[in-house]
């Protein structure tokens, strides 16, 4: 009588949350709509995020301010809106949103903000591969003397993300966690990102 091999183990199944949905009021202007790299600020992220994330990996957009340009901006582009009317109620609203469209399936979440643009692929590739050696932990960015975003979060913490409020962000999560379930990666590209119109001439834009 034959015995059959153990079957491998399956594959962390990943999703991606790019928060793009700010009204950017202390910029003036749509960031997301921003030139970037000979075309807009959300569309380089988005095709950042699919050079590393194949179309298996769902792809979420969660919009809010000036969503009609937002929209045309992505369109033939391999993601999934999610609009979010409350925007204005803070980065907690976007978070919700964006949990609220997983796939039932997945097992973990990785939430980025649309106005890092200096997170490259090569840094994408390196946080998912630490990442999938030990998928029971948050992954996220250290830079500038603290842990935040881009963080890739096991389903175990959305719950976590769901009681979030007002301007909260995932970083209000990570403080909350003891230190040993938070695994870190060093990103200081990823303290460079796009408030005023000082950070856009800080960074030639």
């Amino acid at each position: 009588m034959s015995s059959s091999a153990p079957a491998p183990p399956r594959k962390a199944k990943l999703s991606i949350i790019l928060l793009a949905a700010g009204a950017s009021s202390r910029l003036g202007q749509a960031k997301q709509l921003l030139p970037f790299n000979s075309t807009s600020l959300i569309r380089n992220r988005i095709a950042s995020i699919r050079k590393v994330f194949s179309n298996d990996h769902q792809l979420l957009v969660v919009t809010g301010a000036r969503r009609a340009q937002v929209v045309k901006e992505m369109e033939g582009l391999e993601a999934e809106e999610v609009f979010n009317p409350h925007f204005s109620e803070g980065m907690s609203k976007s978070v919700k949103a964006g949990l609220a469209k997983l796939q039932p399936t997945v097992d973990a979440a990785l939430i980025m903000l649309v106005d890092q643009p200096f997170v490259s692929e090569k840094h994408l590739m390196e946080m998912k591969d630490k990442w999938l050696k030990r998928p029971d932990k948050i992954l996220a960015a250290a830079y500038s003397g603290i842990t935040g975003v881009p963080a890739i979060f096991p389903k175990v913490y959305f719950e976590n993300l769901s009681s979030l409020q007002g301007d909260q962000g995932a970083r209000k999560v990570l403080q909350q966690l003891p230190e040993n379930e938070v695994i870190t990666y060093p990103l200081p590209e990823a303290s460079i990102d796009i408030d005023t119109l000082e950070d856009l001439k800080a960074i030639g834009l």
